[in-house]
Parts: structure tokens; C-alpha cells; sequence
């Protein structure tokens, strides 16, 4: 376990997903402050605990992520990554590029989001 990421908040609206994320990241060792279903619960929750990782997904239920949300979430937190469907999501978002982003591409096995978690410092 990366001891610099012991708090993480997770937002992503599909149930199988967040639940495999969550439960191997407490096999992990981590720990997972709260999964989030939409941008505007996950927003308030970032800004007051400031987590050490948030792992949101590009598109949920309530819309599209958009460069505001992203802003606020690395002023908010040390780390940032990206999980989705969408093989062109740098393209989305020209704010992909220009922040400290890593994008993990759906489907993925659980021991891809393991790398990377011990890669990231």
C-alpha cells in the first residue's frame, strides 16, 4: 500500500464497479472515505475532507465531468485518476493534458488500478 493515498473517495455511478473498486481497495489497504453516484454530492465531499486520491469516472448519470469539476478536484487532493469507457477521453478535455491526470480505460482488471496505485508518489 502506497502510504501517501490512504484516503480516497470514489465516484462512479455503475454498483458492480464501485463495489469491485472499493472492496479490492480495502484488500488493498486503503481506505475509501465514500463512493459517490453524481459530480455535485462528490464535489462537496472532496472540497471539505480533501482526500489523497479521487478515482471518478468521466460520465455518470448527472452528465459529463467538466474541466471546472477537474479543477477543483486536483486543488483538492493529491491525485486524480480517470476511469472510462471512452477510448478518445484526452480528446474529450483539452484540461486532460494539462493537469496531473491519470486515465484508466473501462474495461480494466483490477490489478491494472493496482499499478496504478503503486506507481503513483
Amino acid at each position: 500500500m502506497n502510504i501517501l493515498l490512504e484516503r480516497i473517495i470514489l465516484v462512479e455511478d455503475d454498483p458492480i464497479i464501485s463495489w469491485q473498486m472499493t472492496r479490492h481497495l480495502h484488500k488493498l489497504g486503503y481506505r475509501v472515505l465514500d463512493v459517490f453516484t453524481d459530480y455535485q454530492e462528490a464535489e462537496i465531499e472532496i472540497y471539505q475532507h480533501r482526500p489523497d486520491l479521487v478515482i471518478s469516472n468521466l460520465r455518470l448519470a448527472d452528465g459529463w465531468v467538466d474541466a471546472m469539476y477537474l479543477k477543483m478536484i486536483v486543488r483538492n487532493t493529491h491525485k486524480l485518476i480517470i476511469c472510462t469507457a471512452l477510448s478518445n477521453a484526452s480528446m474529450y478535455l483539452d484540461i486532460l493534458h494539462k493537469l496531473p491526470i491519470s486515465i484508466l480505460y473501462k474495461p480494466f482488471a483490477m490489478c491494472q488500478l493496482e499499478k496504478f496505485l503503486e506507481n503513483m508518489t
